[in-house]
């Protein structure tokens, strides 16, 4: 059976530190695989029970655990940015779960050789990877595969190089999902914690040194002033397209990107690379976005190369 939320949360925090918001977030988790599962993108009898799973760029792992407390051989769980500290995660999943907080190439390399997965699970990763780096790592998950493995990809076409982490939060209606940028609104409600620090900072004109070596000299706004958001490149950042509309404020504040990119990987990009690595797509599942770009970007890049259907993909190893 798949776990309970309460299970699932069991395995990364001690009882005593399950809240509401927790068990809220848990439920989520529970029923995001049900739905992958309606749709015959991972089954749990064929891909989780007695299997081998790697849960590439995790989180903060409830997939993982999801998997362990599901009937899982053993998961391997790795993040570039280690998102838990706990020791005693997972102490109750004994022998069936490792976790790596490293990249990919390193999470690998130290583990047996002889271990081979049955399934690859990557939610909402593949968009934040370069191109290049993405297709050396499906290569390095390819090998580590057994012939005719799983790879789940659930690929967030945001055009943002961040994806929704970088900007939107995402409301569902029925079949479609519309996403809302966290900008001025947000700030306004002052429900979300970071955007009381970026008032503080924008009101004291201190910015993060690796943002900017100084605030910008036509930047003058005090805490409360709402109305001249947008003016802050922070806030220009919190747009969807964002790299696209506003190149110059997004290159000097948060690292280089190719200028005239879309996104760090498109949906086109993405299925290239997957038939070069020796991947077959058995079964694709779009969610309809359904924000409209731009007028501006339309006309430069095209409706083609700007659809933000976000696309669920189970592949098989060749």
């Amino acid at each position: 059976m798949i776990a309970t939320p309460k299970e699932i949360l069991l395995s990364v925090f001690p009882e005593e530190e399950i809240t509401d918001y927790l068990l809220h977030r848990a439920s989520l988790v529970q029923e995001q695989f049900q739905r992958l599962s309606a749709h015959r993108l991972i089954s749990l009898e064929d891909d989780i029970i007695g299997k081998n799973i790697l849960d590439w760029e995790c989180g903060t792992a409830a997939h993982a655990s999801l998997f362990v407390f599901s009937g899982a051989k053993h998961v391997v769980a790795t993040d570039s940015y280690p998102m838990w500290e706990n020791p005693q995660i997972f102490s109750i999943a004994q022998n069936h779960f490792t976790y790596r907080g490293q990249s990919l190439p390193h999470a690998l390399g130290d583990l047996p050789k002889n271990l081979l997965f049955d399934l690859c699970f990557s939610n909402t990763s593949s968009e934040h990877i370069a191109v290049e780096i993405l297709e050396q790592s499906l290569q390095l998950i390819r090998q580590r595969l057994t012939k005719g493995g799983i790879l789940f990809i659930n690929h967030d076409n945001y055009y943002s190089p961040m994806g929704a982490h970088d900007v939107a939060v995402m409301h569902s209606k029925e079949n479609y999902k519309i996403i809302i940028p966290r900008g001025e609104e947000c700030w306004n409600d002052g429900f979300c914690p970071s955007s009381e620090e970026i008032r503080e900072y924008l009101g004291s004109q201190i910015y993060h040194p690796t943002d900017l070596d100084s605030p910008p000299e036509s930047l003058d706004i005090s805490i409360g002033d709402y109305a001249r958001c947008t003016d802050c490149p922070y806030y220009k950042r919190s747009q969807l397209w964002a790299h696209l509309l506003y190149p110059d404020e997004f290159d000097s504040l948060f690292g280089t990107w190719h200028r005239d990119c879309l996104n760090k990987i498109t949906i086109q990009e993405l299925r290239a690379i997957l038939d070069r690595c020796g991947f077959d797509i058995v079964l694709e599942h779009p969610l309809i976005i359904s924000n409209i770009p731009p007028a501006t970007l339309l006309a430069k890049y095209g409706e083609e190369n700007l659809t933000t259907t976000t696309l669920k993909l189970r592949c098989v190893a060749r």
